[in-house]
């Protein structure tokens, strides 16, 4: 009897058999990219507390979030630009973690820090590598290129829009459109978030450009975020009655800062 084999396939067509032949087929498969390593697929970093002010633009954000259009044509992502500590970030996260409490994406929100403006800006490739693994891919199974990365990135993504839901990504902090691009879901049922210094034209989404707060929000949100002693707080206070601009107060705060009382 003669036989030839391959790696799925034995040929036995020349051989002489007596009696009954019992053949047996073993087929095997590579392990799931996901595989048995955890996820991060609720990453959002911690809230600042007493979120105040940007009543109108955070409602903008959640339209623009709440799945219930889907389809072709529907904006899926939203860009919120403006000066560097204009609230951006802040911004973001507050309206992430609505929509999440809404239970608008039980597939989980992701969150990833672009570093921008940074010295060492992430590149799109180990952005994409950051998301993989909190998706739960092995670091064995994640591809060396950003093409590579950028396909079984989406892949995952419509393997957990199928068994789970709408995934939210936030992509914070990008120094351009093309740092964020790869990023961007290609299912329309997928939501994300991206905050920059620079306007993102360039990117798919809707633009939502942040000024500066009204006077009277930004006194609420220095009282609330500088943690100040109540005696700070109050010449604060003092310096609003008197007529005395932001720029002045700060002045005064860090006068009283540099005085041997704690701030």
């Amino acid at each position: 009897m003669t036989h030839h084999s391959s790696a799925d396939h034995v040929d036995f067509s020349n051989g002489t058999f007596s009696g009954t032949v019992v053949g047996k087929v073993v087929v095997t498969h590579p392990p799931s990219p996901r595989g048995a390593v955890p996820n991060a697929l609720s990453s959002l970093p911690p809230s600042s507390p007493g979120f105040v002010g940007r009543t109108a633009e955070l409602q903008t954000l959640l339209r623009v979030l709440k799945p219930d259009a889907a389809g072709h044509g529907v904006v899926t992502a939203a860009a919120v630009t403006g000066l560097g500590g204009a609230g951006k970030t802040a911004l973001a996260l507050q309206a992430a973690r609505e929509a999440q409490s809404l239970g608008w994406f039980p597939g989980g929100v992701l969150f990833v820090d672009l570093h921008g403006h940074d010295d060492a800006p992430v590149a799109p490739e180990k952005a994409l590598e950051a998301l993989l693994r909190a998706l739960g891919t092995a670091p064995e199974y994640i591809p060396p290129t950003a093409d590579e990365r950028a396909g079984l990135y989406q892949s995952m993504l419509a393997e957990i829009a199928a068994e789970r839901g709408p995934v939210l990504i936030v992509a914070d902090n990008a120094a351009q459109a093309s740092q964020a691009r790869p990023l961007l879901p290609a299912l329309s049922v997928h939501r994300m978030l991206v905050t920059s210094r620079e306007t993102l034209a360039q990117l798919d989404a809707h633009q939502l450009h942040l000024g500066v707060l009204a006077p009277a929000i930004a006194w609420e949100v220095l009282e609330k975020h500088w943690r100040s002693p109540t005696r700070v707080i109050l010449v604060l206070r003092q310096s609003r009655t008197r007529g005395k601009t932001c720029a002045d107060s700060a002045a005064t705060y860090r006068s009283h800062c540099r005085s041997r009382r704690p701030c």
